[in-house]
Order: C-alpha cells, then sequence, then structure tokens
C-alpha cells in the first residue's frame, strides 16, 4: 500500500476576492486530483491519516478558484471561496491570534543551531569540517530543517558529494 504521506506539499489556502490568508494545509498526489477535479479543496490529514475534503464535516466548503506554485514548486498557493468559516474554532481565518508564546515545535532549537552554524562559516571562510562524523552531523541536522539552507552552511569542498564520495 502506498505510503499517503510522503510527498506531501504545504499548501496555502488565500481568499480569492479580499486575499486574507485563510489556512495552511498539506496535500499529496491525490488531495491535488481531486481538489482540480471536484473544484473544492482537499487535504491530507495527518491526524486522521486520510484524505478530507475541507467542508465535509461543517458544510464550510472551500470552492476552488485557481491554484499556483512558488517559484521552487514545493508550495501551493490556492486561491478559493470559503462557504462558511475556514477554521474550526468558527473563525473566517485560521490566522487570528496574536499571541506566540505557546507556540508548538517539534524541535525549536534545530533552527537556532543550524543559524549559529552559517553565520561562523560566514564570519569565518576558512572554517572548514575537519571529519566525516562532523559532515553527518551537520547532513543530519540540515535534513531536519529547510534542506534549501544546505548550500550556505555545507562548506563549498564538500557540497556535492554523497557520503560515499566524503569517506572516499
Amino acid at each position: 500500500m502506498e505510503n499517503l504521506e510522503t510527498n506531501l506539499i504545504p499548501v496555502i489556502i488565500q481568499h480569492s476576492e479580499n486575499k486574507d490568508v485563510l489556512m495552511l494545509g498539506y496535500m499529496n498526489n491525490e488531495a491535488l486530483k481531486k481538489t482540480v477535479k471536484s473544484k473544492h479543496v482537499w487535504f491530507y490529514s495527518r491526524s486522521k491519516k486520510r484524505l478530507w475534503e475541507k467542508g465535509e464535516s461543517s458544510g464550510n466548503y472551500l470552492k476552488l478558484i485557481d491554484i499556483k506554485s512558488d517559484c521552487d514548486k514545493d508550495a501551493l498557493l490556492i486561491l478559493a471561496k470559503p462557504e462558511g468559516p475556514t477554521c474550526h474554532t468558527g473563525k473566517d481565518s485560521c490566522f487570528y491570534n496574536d499571541e506566540t508564546n505557546d507556540l508548538k515545535y517539534s524541535n525549536p532549537t534545530i533552527l537556532n543551531e543550524l543559524f549559529e552554524i552559517i553565520d561562523e562559516r560566514k564570519n569565518n571562510p576558512r572554517l572548514q569540517v575537519n571529519s566525516v562524523d562532523q559532515y553527518v552531523e551537520i547532513m543530519n541536522n540540515l535534513k531536519l530543517a529547510n534542506p534549501k539552507m544546505m548550500d550556505v552552511a555545507v562548506p563549498a569542498n564538500l557540497k556535492g558529494l554523497t557520503l560515499n564520495q566524503v569517506k572516499a
């Protein structure tokens, strides 16, 4: 059976008329196909472990108006016309909360650690990775963060190399 959680892409839902950001969800290929075909927005729910149509239980559907991809084709922007409140709380948008003190991250320090590595390398261009273990540690940390940051954090002499090439 195919793993439906592979290749999930973040999807920003924006109101087609007033341009308010309504919500963020995730789609896989099947959700995207259903969205295009039905003209209603579908997602893959990571908590329910299944596809779900926005509004299937509340009746507050999102009518598809347009789909755009970002420049790297790793995120989508969907312009939609909501048929009722978008948020499960009854609010028009899921982005109504200005409070950021209790945000939940899986690993809030990983980005800080990565930025420290990047700053160190910017300030000391001679700083090089001295061992395969150090390289593996950096690569493992980068996998947890945004892979696009690898261009900055990995030294030029190791860019594009696989672990096998580094060990050789």
